[in-house]
């Protein structure tokens, strides 16, 4: 079986130490909705649950009846109407089985070391409808709500008395806090906690996988499932089929069951098929070439072809360009890393100084931060580059210094 070159695996940093998640239940474990049918009308209702009496309810400093009676007097409204938009919000609770099962699926996986809780703004007879649902609350290790302790959010006050009950008061950035509202969050926040605004299931579910779960895991099972299937779309759904990305996954993976690949007698061709989005007739070019003979490997008369083709495709200013075509007088600064890179693997580099001097330039210059001709954003730029630095020493060793102050100056 042939061997494939591919860059060195980087190591791989160690998975999140999270100890814990916070979980409010109201519009994240539990939804529920504003009658539309109610004597009060959801902005309403919305305004008499922001009130001063209705945070007493929900700390157990007052009952249902005082609290409606207060926001009555407060708002001219009938507390009987508070009371019946109330219960008719109640009936319209459902849990969001898909987030629970999702919860359990990382508790499970963390082999015991991820406690999961809920932290809740609810009130003692609320409390009590939302544990009579049929919904399995024993994912939870503890159940905090204001009703219980006298306490809500967003004062600091529930959250550090949370962190020391379940052990973490010195340690909060184990801890993942997860709220609708965001002044909630944000007080998770300024304890320290990571925190995460919930906006919806699919967002929610996405980032609590990319925090707990192992992203190893998950990459290598996304590749198998869309083997041979990996193309690139444009924003308005056209399927380009096409070299570039499938040598640079087969690059990174060694894996020629994850890719299609079409075979070219010398130069290749960006687009496996017709073109998309251009002309109907798209000449081969260097880049892909490039790319293909140092992932693939090929002949040494094979490179020679090329790099003698490709030194005499030069700009005015003495710059490789990517097509030898009159048609397209095109340089790029990627595609020039891409093709410098396949000239110094097999020791011609100093064949094209006057390109490789250039793309010092741009990278002592930053002149990458917008984009190039065909790369609107800078970071394949860099990636390129570490293509470059990574096959050959004798082009990298210069290069090396201005990433380095470049990632300095990051920190």
């Amino acid at each position: 079986m042939r061997a494939f070159a591919s860059l060195p695996s980087r190591s791989s940093n160690p998975l999140p130490t999270h100890r814990a998640l916070i979980l409010d239940l109201g519009d994240v474990v539990f939804n529920w909705k504003a009658p539309t049918d109610g004597k009060l009308c959801p902005k309403v209702l919305a305004r008499a649950m922001s009130t001063l009496p209705w945070h007493e309810l929900e700390c157990g400093r007052i009952t249902e009846t005082e609290c409606f009676e207060r926001i009555g007097e407060l708002m001219g409204i009938p507390p009987s109407d508070i009371g019946d938009t109330i219960r008719k919000t109640e009936v319209s609770l459902t849990t969001d089985d898909r987030l629970l099962s999702v919860l359990k699926g990382l508790k499970d996986a963390s082999n015991g070391t991820l406690k999961i809780y809920v932290m809740s703004n609810i009130s003692k007879p609320h409390w009590d409808i939302v544990r009579s649902q049929p919904w399995d609350g024993s994912i939870f290790d503890q159940i905090f709500t204001s009703g219980e302790l006298g306490m809500r959010k967003p004062n600091l006050n529930f959250y550090q008395h949370v962190l020391k009950e379940i052990g973490l008061e010195r340690s909060p950035e184990d801890v993942i806090f997860v709220d609708d509202k965001r002044e909630n969050v944000f007080s998770a926040l300024s304890l320290g906690m990571v925190g995460i605004r919930f906006e919806d299931n699919n967002m929610i579910t996405q980032q609590l996988l990319n925090i707990l779960g192992d992203p190893t895991a998950r990459g290598e099972e996304f590749l198998h499932e869309n083997a041979k299937n990996m193309h690139c779309t444009t924003d308005n759904g056209d399927l380009v089929k096409e070299n570039f990305a499938q040598l640079l996954i087969l690059e990174a993976t060694g894996n020629m069951e994850l890719v299609t690949l079409n075979s070219y007698p010398l130069l290749w061709n960006f687009f496996q098929e017709q073109p998309v989005l251009t002309t109907s007739s798209y000449p081969n070019d260097f880049d892909t070439t490039s790319i293909a003979f140092t992932v693939l490997g090929c002949s040494d008369s094979a490179a020679n072809d090329v790099m003698d083709m490709a030194a005499k495709n030069l700009s005015s200013d003495g710059i490789i360009q990517l097509y030898d075509d009159p048609l397209r007088p095109r340089v790029d600064p990627v595609s020039c890393v891409h093709i410098l890179t396949l000239f110094y693997q097999h020791g011609r580099g100093d064949e094209v100084k006057k390109t490789y001097e250039w793309v010092y330039q741009i990278l002592l210059y930053r002149a990458y931060s917008d984009g190039t001709l065909y790369y609107c954003a800078p970071d394949y730029f860099f990636y390129a580059l570490s293509r470059l630095i990574t096959y050959t020493q004798q082009a990298g060793s210069r290069l090396a210094y201005p990433v380095m102050l470049l990632q300095l100056q990051c920190v």
